[in-house]
């Protein structure tokens, strides 16, 4: 007779291999799944009775933001009650390490209300597990971290001594656990980088079996040379590489997805190891200044606020900005304000920049300097500029995985109209996706998949050994409830959560439990 400390019986397990699901009890002593099959006699000291219900790994977020909100919001809210248990943070180039110099005053400035008391990735790690953590999180290096750590945020190439000092800080973090390097190629000041930069850095990861995720430096006018940039990177470092949350962007450009598509399954044929990753929505969200040309984000955020403020500068900008977005009069009603830090514009949240410039009966370019300027460039925004058709082929690839592209949220800080991927990533791809998609390999895409790639042996999976992350959720029932209009929704339909053998959401009710932990690159993860 077997004894566990959990029992979970009569689910239907879809273990994140791809294979089949089958009816299995699955048993549990401390973090580890000791027991799979079926056995009359098992007894626990709890019991969970899933019968009608479906059984699969924790969900595994590869592409999330979660750094520094994982600090203030530990119990991780937005991300656990959708069955996340395991969040790759460190994407887009930006981090929680290193952390030095300009780029630490910046860190400082951006997050007033942390203490930011660490600057390495293991001071990181060790304020994560003294603070506590509800789901375990998957370190990047970041790129811009590490550029703005050396040289700041101005337009310069890196000297051979600085380089050293890369190369320094690029050991220290792998050698402390980081699972590769992310760059934000739009963002200051990884737009700065070129491509000898990006490769001397990739191959110092590879070294350490780390892989490579980038925010190219297009997903519109220039995708194809983005992507075959990404693929320089790839193949000239022998890199893992990702190409993180996968898209074309504009109208104009949606027909390039078919080459995109071609050009990367050419490269995967030829032996390159590449994979993508996309969330589950036709809009993006980012930071609203990164509609600015990228000559204007020089020196920081100061000069570029001067900029913005200089009349003859402005007008430089605007031409440009006229120009780029010429062929699509409806641009603007397709820009809405997400989230502001001032309260006095706390109403403009959740309106498009058309219908605020035409409140203000100004230009709507104008009308985006001026919020830049009273919000100190501290405003981020949706962008409605992606393709459903396209979203539905995206998916269909076997090289796609699953990533909201968003930090955590939580109830006590204000986030204004946030991106609805924040909350409901992972339930809306199984509703929408359930009958034209076989489950098994929907399920995949969020757990094998993901732990797959970067290599978490024990993680991903429902088998004998492996770490007990597991989400039991109603397959007629789960659904995302989050709307760009009301986005701050937690699904349906998910009834128990569990990260590293814990309960920690139970019939909706989230438990104040923090079993998470901080995993390291080729450690037993």
């Amino acid at each position: 007779m077997h004894s566990f400390d959990l029992l979970i019986k009569n689910g239907f397990v879809i273990d994140g291999t791809n294979r089949p699901g089958k009816k299995l009890d699955l048993g549990i002593k401390g973090d580890t799944i000791v027991f799979s099959g079926k056995d009359l006699s098992l007894q626990a000291k709890k019991t969970i009775d899933a019968n009608g219900l479906t059984v699969v790994p924790g969900f595994i977020d590869i592409h999330g933001h979660s750094d520094y909100n994982i600090i203030l919001g530990k119990q991780a809210n937005s991300k656990i009650k959708q069955g996340v248990t395991t969040e790759v943070i460190g994407n887009c180039g930006f981090a929680a390490f290193p952390l030095k110099d300009k780029c630490l005053a910046h860190i400082k400035e951006l997050y007033p209300e942390l203490s930011i008391d660490w600057q390495t990735l293991k001071e990181y790690q060790e304020k994560i597990i003294k603070n506590g953590t509800t789901i375990n999180l998957v370190p990047l290096l970041g790129h811009g971290n590490l550029r703005a750590s050396i040289v700041g945020y101005d337009n310069i190439s890196l000297s051979t001594e600085d380089l050293l000092k890369t190369e320094k800080l690029v050991h220290q973090a792998m050698q402390e656990g980081a699972f590769g390097f992310s760059t934000g190629l739009i963002y200051p000041p990884g737009v700065y980088a070129s491509i000898e930069e990006l490769t001397h850095i990739a191959k110092i990861v590879a070294e350490y079996k780390g892989i490579y995720t980038t925010h190219m430096r297009s997903e519109g006018n220039r995708l194809i040379e983005a992507i075959l940039e990404a693929i320089t990177v790839c193949k000239n470092a022998k890199i893992p590489l990702q190409i993180s949350h996968f898209k074309a962007c504009a109208k104009r450009n949606w027909p390039k997805l078919e080459e995109a598509f071609n050009l990367i399954e050419s490269n995967r044929d030829a032996g390159l190891d590449i994979t993508c990753d996309r969330y589950p929505y036709t809009a993006s969200s980012t930071e609203l200044d990164s509609l600015l040309p990228h000559w204007t984000y020089k020196g920081g955020n100061e000069q570029e606020l001067a900029r913005l403020k200089d009349k003859n500068i402005r007008e430089k900008i605007k031409k440009e900005i006229a120009d780029d977005i010429q062929e699509d009069p409806e641009y603007w009603q397709k820009v809405m304000i997400s989230a502001v830090t001032n309260p006095d514009n706390y109403p403009l949240e959740g309106k498009t920049i058309a219908e605020i410039s035409a409140g203000r009966k100004e230009d709507p370019i104008e009308t985006l300097f001026d919020i830049l300027i009273e919000e100190k460039l501290k405003v981020s925004g949706i962008f409605f500029s992606m393709n459903e058709d396209n979203l539905n082929k995206i998916y269909r690839k076997n090289y796609v995985m699953i990533g909201s592209d968003s930090s955590l949220r939580y109830p006590e800080a204000h986030f204004g109209k946030s991106h609805p991927r924040a909350f409901g990533t992972f339930p809306r791809v199984i509703y929408r996706y359930k009958d034209t998609l076989p489950l098994e390999n929907l399920i995949y895409k969020m757990t094998g998949f993901p732990a797959q790639r970067l290599n978490l042996k024990k993680r991903g999976v429902i088998k004998k050994d492996a770490y007990a992350d597991i989400v039991i959720f109603d397959l007629e029932k789960i659904k995302d409830l989050a709307t760009y209009d009301n986005p701050h929704q937690y699904p349906e339909g998910i009834k128990t959560v569990i990260v590293n053998g814990t309960i920690v959401v139970e019939e909706n009710t989230l438990h104040y439990q923090f079993p998470g932990r901080v995993l390291k690159n080729q450690e037993d993860n």
